[in-house]
């Protein structure tokens, strides 16, 4: 078994369910904080809940100079019920966000159409009574499929 079978399997004994949706993230961070984080990882969907879990990088020409960065992991998750909207923004206004620049009330939509080709977007995650959460993904319309699918299913 690969290492992407086993960490798939792992993670649906933990969670308890069979993955929907993973696909490579980068976690920008949350709206209000002190500087965008810009941390890859996995983002899973087991069940109704948003998994993200980053991995340790190994930078070898800074080990190579006996240099290590101390590392931290970031995991954390989030219901589906718990997001209000999912919108695409600019990736300029998220980072502004994320550093406390602009309020998330303040941020518009990224614009569609030929100026899109101009501006890097990533998601805001609008959450209920929690600051909002920037992402990229390497899967971004299955992700906003996802979440979409889980908005219109009825109570």
């Amino acid at each position: 078994m690969d290492e992407a079978e086993e960490f798939k399997r792992e993670r649906e004994e933990q969670f308890g369910g069979k993955i929907r949706f993973m696909s490579y993230a980068r976690y920008v961070g949350e709206a209000g904080g002190t500087k965008p984080l810009n941390i890859g990882g996995l983002l899973f969907v087991i069940n109704d809940t948003i998994h993200f879990e980053d991995f340790e990088s190994q930078n070898s020409l800074m080990s190579l100079m006996g240099q290590k960065k101390k590392y931290t992991k970031t995991e954390f998750s989030i219901e589906l019920g718990d997001i209000s909207v999912l919108k695409e923004v600019r990736e300029k206004n998220a980072n502004e966000c994320v550093s406390g620049v602009i309020h998330e009330n303040g941020i518009l939509n990224a614009p569609g159409g030929l100026a899109a080709l101009f501006f890097k977007s990533v998601v805001q995650l609008v959450l209920n009574n929690k600051p909002s959460l920037f992402f990229d993904f390497l899967d971004k319309e299955g992700f906003k499929t996802v979440v979409n699918e889980y908005m219109l299913r009825p109570e």
